[in-house]
């Protein structure tokens, strides 16, 4: 029954944007004792990695900068095993080596939902292409994708390549809602907030994150200063 609850939380690694690809998780459907054995070892390799990397090991500080003084308390191997084996409900043990903050977890829900929402966001929006920025006046293929978006007509004596003055004031209205400048220039920003975010872009931005708090003191003490750029 432990090796099931384990078994249960590792195949959902990647809820947490963990990777055990190195470590497949064995079948428990062997009847001989040498293929018991094998997939004990491999389970215990599947537990060790997922702990291992629930706790900060998969990515070291030091090599993204020197000026991060960050430390990960990285559990030992021995005792993850023998914490998991010894638990209740393995399962529940192994996920509580992933950051416990409500930040993590805000993080670890808008994965869910971003993972959930992209197919759908691909079948029904078609990506505006990335290309120079666009000043009204301005010819580029994109602008009929653009006009399209914005359900933009087209007169008769317009050229449909001409990024006019109309679709830079429906640009400029659409980065105002959306809390960008509003410049009414074709920016990046702008083109991937019109294709609902770049899907890949976030979910690598909401996956680093997460590995940030990973770094993080487990126990931060109930009064503490935090430094919130994204609120400030």
């Amino acid at each position: 029954d432990k090796a099931s609850s384990a078994i249960a939380r590792l195949e959902r690694a990647a809820d947490d944007a963990l990777n055990l690809r190195a470590t497949p998780i064995p079948a428990l459907s062997g009847q001989d004792e040498a293929a018991i054995a094998a997939a004990d070892v491999a389970l215990s390799e599947s537990i060790a990695a997922y702990a291992r990397q629930a706790s900060g090991a998969r990515v070291d500080p030091l090599t993204i900068s020197k000026h991060i003084t960050a430390k990960p308390d990285v559990v030992d191997v021995s005792r993850a095993l023998a914490e998991v084996s010894s638990a209740a409900d393995a399962g529940a043990k192994l996920a509580s080596y992933n950051p416990q903050h409500s930040g993590y977890q805000h993080l670890r829900d808008k994965l869910a939902e971003l993972r959930h929402a992209a197919p759908a966001v691909a079948q029904t929006k078609k990506r505006i292409p990335t290309g120079p920025v666009l000043k009204a006046g301005m010819r580029d293929d994109r602008v009929p994708l653009i006009r399209a978006r914005f359900g933009l007509t087209l007169t008769q004596d317009n050229d449909e390549l001409v990024y006019d003055t109309k679709v830079a004031a429906a640009v400029a209205d659409f980065q105002k809602q959306n809390g960008l400048p509003a410049s009414g220039t074709l920016t990046t920003r702008t083109i991937d907030a019109l294709s609902e975010g770049e899907p890949e872009r976030l979910e690598n931005e909401l996956i680093a994150n997460m590995e940030s708090w990973r770094w993080m003191p487990r126990e931060m003490g109930e009064e503490r200063i935090e430094v919130n750029i994204p609120d400030y």
